[in-house]
């Protein structure tokens, strides 16, 4: 049966999974699958093919470093027309961001459009060429079956009945991916840096390694559990880190996905998130109206003793799926980024110049064969150099014959300045003269091709140079223009300064006069809503230094613990503060802060 081997790599940490199709059709086996930290990506990745029996390959990987850009377009377009659309105003968004067109790779997918039904979406996935060659040395020696971004391969996991209603998966990685399905498509993906690398990284700081950092998030809860519990200073330590990056995560895909939020009826969660405990319980306080579940492999049975483990690797099953026939083709990145056919004026004009400094090395070769065979065969060096004597008969109107000296056979008709008769006798020349002859038109024609071809790129050049100086002369009127737009600017940022100096100063009367009439208003009003059920507040005191004193009780430490936690993340108040004062029928706190 075929199998492949799914590898995704983020923060000194391998995911992998081999796969196997299963005699039933729709179905997989994983053969094999686990997490490893590395020091050196090379040597680990060996050792994993090694011990999963792959050999060379087929290996499938994700993208690491992609960017997403959602677009829509005018659906009675043809394909060749919406490529040549979507490509020019993406390279307008990189260039704005100062991403050079020449290092980019681009993919994109045309979907149907829900909300409007005249225009199609666009999907567009990029990535730089240095990445896809960072590819091709890693897996050099393995055959690569499919490089697709996450966010793509993520549906492989879903069964498509599982997604005929929209849908929303939140791949909480190294860095988090959104993807919105309807009817087994794609409608939506987009990626932001923030994600576990920021709480792995934070706890490798006090573990000092990133497989405990791991670990240790595995063993908390981010919803309120009696695992609050107070006395556990290590805990408490883990999930200071956890809670406010996790919430600052659930605000983003809230804001990520609040266009589609309406349609969306479940959200999955998968990557190093899902190994954090409740935490689909977690994000369901931020979506109250839709269902938030930890993603599972479809072909997984959920009841199988080791289904926890295999959550922790779907990224890799997702890529091994990919390699298997499931990967989306509009989003291979398996190949080599070619070359762009079109020079740039500058490139064309250097071209012409190493065109024409070919034509003169050819001239010099011409001239450097036709010396060699003026040389008569077995002379030195310096006799080729010295111009051969000879004698021969020339014959006068006067019937005597008269000998004379040549001194090469370009002399044979001349002699003392004087023009000699045509009637040489050239009889003692041999083979070699009809070769200097067949030699001399050889070179003629040479040189009349030469200067032909010379003409044409001469040409070509001072056609290009008019187009460079046209250019240059285009790029000197922007500069002047835009140094007059910069005067111009000058003077608006100065009264802008002005401006906005006096502003500041009213507003810091404003803010000191009202910072006690607004601040304890804002704060009780913060404290309504992040209130527990079962917590009840006996007094709050506020001190002129803007000190807050709350004194609560409750009969569950998990509710008093989830209380603190919310404080801290609303940023209700800071430097916040707790200590327990006993411990009876109710469990009685203080929590100390400063108002923001």
């Amino acid at each position: 049966m075929p199998s492949c081997l799914g590898i995704y790599t983020d923060n000194n940490m391998v995911k992998y999974a081999k796969l196997t199709t299963d005699k039933i059709p729709g179905k997989y086996n994983i053969d094999a699958f686990g997490v490893k930290f590395y020091d050196n990506i090379q040597t680990t990745v060996n050792e994993i093919t090694q011990e999963v029996g792959m050999g060379r390959g087929p290996i499938a990987v994700a993208l690491s470093s992609e960017d997403y850009y959602n677009t829509k377009v005018f659906s009675n377009l043809k394909r060749k027309d919406i490529a040549d659309l979507v490509t020019s105003e993406y390279k307008e968004v990189n260039r704005a961001r100062g991403i050079p067109d020449s290092i980019s790779e681009l993919r994109f997918m045309i979907y149907k459009n829900l909300s409007e039904k005249d225009k199609a979406g666009v999907l567009c996935v990029s990535t730089t060429k240095t990445e896809i060659a960072n590819f091709a040395t890693l897996f050099e020696n393995y055959r690569v079956a499919s490089i697709e971004p996450l966010a793509i391969s993520v549906k492989n996991l879903l069964e498509n009945e599982g997604i005929s209603e929209e849908c929303a998966v939140v791949n909480i990685e190294d860095s988090t991916s959104i993807t919105v399905f309807h009817a087994s498509e794609i409608q939506y993906a987009d990626k932001f840096s923030l994600g576990a690398n920021e709480i792995i990284t934070k706890l490798s700081e006090k573990y000092n390694s990133t497989a405990k950092a791991y670990e240790a998030c595995k063993k908390v809860s981010a919803y309120f559990d009696s695992i609050y519990d107070t006395t556990d200073e290590e805990t408490r330590d883990i999930l200071d880190v956890i809670i406010p990056i996790l919430y600052e995560i659930r605000q983003k895909v809230e804001e990520k996905l609040s266009p589609y939020d309406k349609g969306i009826k479940k959200i999955y969660i998968t990557g190093i998130g899902a190994i954090i405990n409740n935490i689909d319980l977690y994000f369901s306080e931020a979506f109250a109206e839709k269902e938030c579940v930890i993603l599972r492999p479809y072909f997984v049975d959920g009841n199988q003793s080791n289904s926890k483990d295999i959550i922790e690797v779907n990224s890799a099953i997702a890529l091994a799926l990919d390699g298997l026939g499931k990967m989306t083709k509009d989003f291979d990145f398996n190949v080599d980024a070619k070359k762009a056919a079109n020079l740039t004026p500058f490139e064309e004009i250097a071209r012409d110049f190493r065109l024409k400094e070919r034509f003169e090395n050819v001239k010099e070769r011409i001239s450097d064969i036709s010396k060699k065979l003026n040389s008569p065969p077995g002379t030195s060096k310096k006799e080729n150099v010295s111009k051969k004597r000879g004698k021969v008969k020339v014959d006068f109107d006067d019937g005597a014959p008269t000998e004379t000296t040549i001194t090469s056979i370009g002399d044979a008709n001349v002699k003392n300045n004087q023009e000699v008769p045509p009637s040489v006798d050239f009889s003692g020349f041999g083979v070699l003269d009809l070769w200097l002859g067949r030699l001399t038109t050889l070179t003629v024609s040479a040189l009349i091709i030469y200067s032909a071809l010379s003409i044409v790129a001469n040409k070509v050049i001072a056609e290009k140079k008019q187009v460079v100086e046209t250019q240059i002369a285009q790029v000197d009127n922007a500069i002047k223009n835009a140094k007059d737009d910069s005067k111009y600017l000058d003077g608006l940022a100065n009264n802008y300064v002005e401006i906005t100096n006096k502003l500041s100063a009213i507003i810091a009367k404003i803010n000191k006069q009202s910072k006690k009439t607004y601040d304890i208003p804002n704060f009780l009003s913060k404290l309504m809503f992040i209130m527990p059920v079962n917590v009840t507040v006996k007094t709050i005191d506020v001190q002129d230094t803007g000190a807050v004193t709350i004194s609560a009780e409750s009969g569950q430490y998990a509710q008093l613990g989830y209380l603190v936690s919310k404080i801290k993340l609303e940023n209700a108040l800071l430097n916040v503060d707790m200590e327990v004062q006993s411990v009876d029928s109710n469990i009685k706190i203080v929590i100390k802060g400063v108002l923001p």
